[in-house]
Protein backbone atom coordinates (compact mmCIF):
# COMPACT_ATOMS: atom_id res chain seq x y z
CA UNK A 1 0.00 0.00 0.00
CA UNK A 2 1.13 3.54 -0.76
CA UNK A 3 1.44 4.16 3.33
CA UNK A 4 2.43 1.37 4.74
CA UNK A 5 3.63 0.67 8.20
CA UNK A 6 7.65 -1.44 8.34
CA UNK A 7 7.09 -4.59 9.13
CA UNK A 8 9.74 -4.40 11.69
CA UNK A 9 8.30 -1.51 13.23
CA UNK A 10 4.90 -3.06 13.76
CA UNK A 11 6.17 -6.31 15.15
CA UNK A 12 8.64 -5.09 17.48
CA UNK A 13 7.77 -5.94 20.79
CA UNK A 14 10.33 -4.02 22.80
CA UNK A 15 8.33 -0.47 21.28
CA UNK A 16 7.30 1.53 23.67
CA UNK A 17 3.49 3.08 23.33
CA UNK A 18 4.51 5.86 25.42
CA UNK A 19 5.12 9.73 23.94
CA UNK A 20 8.68 10.29 24.25
CA UNK A 21 9.94 13.85 25.02
CA UNK A 22 11.01 14.72 21.39
CA UNK A 23 7.63 12.56 20.11
CA UNK A 24 5.45 15.11 22.18
CA UNK A 25 7.75 18.41 21.05
CA UNK A 26 6.47 17.16 17.57
CA UNK A 27 2.71 16.79 18.07
CA UNK A 28 2.62 20.15 20.14
CA UNK A 29 4.24 21.82 16.98
CA UNK A 30 1.71 20.06 14.74
CA UNK A 31 -0.88 21.78 17.24
CA UNK A 32 0.28 24.80 17.06
CA UNK A 33 1.27 25.77 13.13
CA UNK A 34 -1.38 24.05 11.96
CA UNK A 35 -3.69 26.32 14.09
CA UNK A 36 -1.73 29.40 13.37
CA UNK A 37 -1.03 28.81 9.64
CA UNK A 38 -5.23 27.52 8.96
CA UNK A 39 -6.43 30.38 10.96
CA UNK A 40 -4.46 32.57 8.20
CA UNK A 41 -5.44 30.59 5.09
CA UNK A 42 -9.12 30.16 6.46
CA UNK A 43 -9.47 33.86 6.23
CA UNK A 44 -7.61 34.57 3.14
CA UNK A 45 -10.29 31.64 1.68
CA UNK A 46 -13.04 32.99 3.35
CA UNK A 47 -14.18 35.62 0.66
CA UNK A 48 -14.03 32.98 -2.18
CA UNK A 49 -16.18 30.61 -0.38
CA UNK A 50 -18.74 33.45 0.49
CA UNK A 51 -18.71 33.94 -3.24
CA UNK A 52 -18.44 30.02 -4.21
CA UNK A 53 -22.20 30.03 -1.68
CA UNK A 54 -23.98 32.51 -4.21
CA UNK A 55 -23.15 30.56 -7.49
CA UNK A 56 -23.68 27.00 -6.16
CA UNK A 57 -27.01 26.57 -5.74
CA UNK A 58 -27.51 22.69 -5.06
CA UNK A 59 -28.24 22.96 -1.15
CA UNK A 60 -30.95 25.64 -1.57
CA UNK A 61 -33.27 23.25 -0.42
CA UNK A 62 -31.56 22.87 2.99
CA UNK A 63 -32.29 26.39 3.42
CA UNK A 64 -28.72 26.38 4.72
CA UNK A 65 -25.08 27.05 4.12
CA UNK A 66 -23.90 23.89 3.13
CA UNK A 67 -21.63 24.88 0.72
CA UNK A 68 -19.52 26.99 3.28
CA UNK A 69 -18.83 23.58 5.12
CA UNK A 70 -16.29 22.91 2.14
CA UNK A 71 -14.48 25.56 4.34
CA UNK A 72 -14.51 24.06 7.33
CA UNK A 73 -13.86 20.17 6.39
CA UNK A 74 -9.75 20.20 6.39
CA UNK A 75 -9.29 21.91 9.56
CA UNK A 76 -8.64 18.73 11.64
CA UNK A 77 -6.29 17.39 9.36
CA UNK A 78 -3.66 18.42 11.98
CA UNK A 79 -4.49 15.16 13.93
CA UNK A 80 -4.47 12.94 11.40
CA UNK A 81 -0.87 14.02 10.69
CA UNK A 82 0.07 13.73 13.84
CA UNK A 83 -1.08 10.14 14.19
CA UNK A 84 -0.24 9.47 11.01
CA UNK A 85 3.66 10.46 11.78
CA UNK A 86 3.70 9.33 15.39
CA UNK A 87 2.02 6.14 15.12
CA UNK A 88 1.39 6.00 19.48
CA UNK A 89 -1.87 6.26 21.02
CA UNK A 90 -2.57 9.78 21.78
CA UNK A 91 -0.79 11.89 19.39
CA UNK A 92 -3.78 13.12 17.28
CA UNK A 93 -5.67 14.03 20.45
CA UNK A 94 -2.85 16.10 21.82
CA UNK A 95 -1.97 18.01 19.12
CA UNK A 96 -5.39 18.74 18.09
CA UNK A 97 -6.11 19.67 21.85
CA UNK A 98 -2.83 22.41 21.46
CA UNK A 99 -4.36 23.55 18.28
CA UNK A 100 -7.37 24.12 20.02
CA UNK A 101 -5.82 26.28 22.86
CA UNK A 102 -4.14 28.28 20.44
CA UNK A 103 -7.24 29.00 18.23
CA UNK A 104 -9.13 30.33 21.24
CA UNK A 105 -6.79 32.36 23.13
CA UNK A 106 -4.54 33.24 20.13
CA UNK A 107 -6.70 33.35 16.70
CA UNK A 108 -9.97 34.73 19.23
CA UNK A 109 -12.00 31.63 18.21
CA UNK A 110 -14.77 30.91 19.89
CA UNK A 111 -14.55 28.97 23.25
CA UNK A 112 -15.87 25.92 22.17
CA UNK A 113 -12.82 25.05 20.40
CA UNK A 114 -11.28 24.06 23.69
CA UNK A 115 -12.81 20.84 23.25
CA UNK A 116 -11.09 20.65 19.84
CA UNK A 117 -9.02 17.44 21.15
CA UNK A 118 -12.06 14.91 20.55
CA UNK A 119 -11.58 15.33 16.41
CA UNK A 120 -7.28 14.42 17.31
CA UNK A 121 -9.03 11.45 19.35
CA UNK A 122 -11.38 10.27 16.63
CA UNK A 123 -8.28 10.04 14.47
CA UNK A 124 -6.17 8.54 17.19
CA UNK A 125 -9.75 5.72 17.47
CA UNK A 126 -9.71 4.81 13.90
CA UNK A 127 -5.71 4.19 13.66
CA UNK A 128 -5.68 2.73 17.12
CA UNK A 129 -8.91 -0.09 15.22
CA UNK A 130 -6.01 -1.05 12.76
CA UNK A 131 -4.00 -1.52 15.73
CA UNK A 132 -1.61 1.07 13.96
CA UNK A 133 -0.47 -0.98 11.43
CA UNK A 134 -2.48 0.37 8.50
CA UNK A 135 -1.48 4.20 7.30
CA UNK A 136 -3.16 3.55 3.97
CA UNK A 137 -5.33 6.41 1.99
CA UNK A 138 -8.35 4.59 2.93
CA UNK A 139 -7.77 4.56 6.87
CA UNK A 140 -5.99 8.15 6.59
CA UNK A 141 -9.19 8.75 5.16
CA UNK A 142 -11.58 7.26 7.64
CA UNK A 143 -9.69 8.86 10.84
CA UNK A 144 -10.10 12.24 8.93
CA UNK A 145 -13.91 11.46 8.35
CA UNK A 146 -13.84 10.37 12.38
CA UNK A 147 -12.28 13.87 13.48
CA UNK A 148 -15.36 15.21 11.81
CA UNK A 149 -17.87 13.22 12.85
CA UNK A 150 -16.31 13.45 16.96
CA UNK A 151 -16.79 17.69 16.18
CA UNK A 152 -20.39 17.40 15.11
CA UNK A 153 -22.11 17.20 18.31
CA UNK A 154 -20.13 20.23 20.09
CA UNK A 155 -20.83 21.89 16.24
CA UNK A 156 -24.57 20.82 16.62
CA UNK A 157 -24.63 22.53 19.94
CA UNK A 158 -22.58 25.22 20.00
CA UNK A 159 -23.35 26.98 16.89
CA UNK A 160 -26.99 27.19 16.60
CA UNK A 161 -27.37 23.81 14.06
CA UNK A 162 -30.21 22.66 15.98
CA UNK A 163 -32.06 25.72 14.63
CA UNK A 164 -31.68 25.08 11.07
CA UNK A 165 -34.84 22.23 9.30
CA UNK A 166 -33.52 18.49 9.27
CA UNK A 167 -32.78 18.85 5.93
CA UNK A 168 -30.22 21.14 6.41
CA UNK A 169 -29.18 19.25 9.62
CA UNK A 170 -28.73 15.99 7.40
CA UNK A 171 -27.24 17.31 4.53
CA UNK A 172 -24.93 19.42 6.61
CA UNK A 173 -23.87 15.80 7.99
CA UNK A 174 -23.35 14.17 4.83
CA UNK A 175 -21.34 16.76 3.50
CA UNK A 176 -19.24 16.74 6.07
CA UNK A 177 -18.69 13.16 6.15
CA UNK A 178 -17.69 12.55 2.48
CA UNK A 179 -15.65 15.95 2.41
CA UNK A 180 -13.30 15.34 5.32
CA UNK A 181 -12.08 11.83 4.21
CA UNK A 182 -10.01 14.22 1.99
CA UNK A 183 -10.32 17.62 4.03
CA UNK A 184 -9.19 15.66 6.71
CA UNK A 185 -7.96 12.77 5.91
CA UNK A 186 -6.20 12.28 2.90
CA UNK A 187 -4.63 16.25 3.10
CA UNK A 188 -3.23 14.87 6.59
CA UNK A 189 -1.55 11.51 5.16
CA UNK A 190 -0.18 13.65 2.06
CA UNK A 191 0.89 15.90 4.09
CA UNK A 192 2.54 13.06 6.58
CA UNK A 193 4.13 10.97 3.75
CA UNK A 194 5.98 14.51 2.46
CA UNK A 195 7.49 15.27 5.42
CA UNK A 196 8.70 11.50 5.69
CA UNK A 197 9.65 11.55 2.33
CA UNK A 198 11.92 13.91 3.57
CA UNK A 199 13.17 12.87 6.68
CA UNK A 200 13.85 9.56 4.83
CA UNK A 201 16.19 11.86 2.71
CA UNK A 202 17.73 13.25 4.96
CA UNK A 203 18.56 10.18 6.80
CA UNK A 204 20.28 8.71 3.67
CA UNK A 205 22.55 11.46 3.51
CA UNK A 206 23.11 11.65 7.12
CA UNK A 207 23.01 8.63 8.97
CA UNK A 208 23.83 9.99 12.33
CA UNK A 209 21.40 12.93 12.32
CA UNK A 210 19.13 11.89 15.93
CA UNK A 211 16.22 13.98 16.17
CA UNK A 212 15.15 14.34 12.53
CA UNK A 213 16.22 11.00 11.49
CA UNK A 214 12.98 8.43 10.86
CA UNK A 215 13.30 6.82 14.21
CA UNK A 216 12.20 8.98 16.02
CA UNK A 217 9.18 9.34 14.64
CA UNK A 218 8.59 5.65 14.68
CA UNK A 219 8.17 5.40 11.16
CA UNK A 220 9.92 4.40 7.96
CA UNK A 221 8.81 5.53 4.00
CA UNK A 222 7.17 2.19 2.22
CA UNK A 223 6.08 2.28 -1.04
Amino acid sequence: MLFAQDDEMKNSPSRSWLLTPKELVIVGVIGVLTSLVDHELEQFLLPYFANLQNQIHLFDYTGGPVVGDLLLVWLQYGGVLAAFLIRKPGAGTIAMTVNGFIQVYVNGIHQPHLLYGVTGLGADLVFAVFRYRRYDLWVAGLAGTASEVFWYPIVYLTHGVYLYPVTLIITDLVVRIFASFVGNGLLGAVIGFIILSLFSSAKARAPKNGFGSAEHLNVERTI
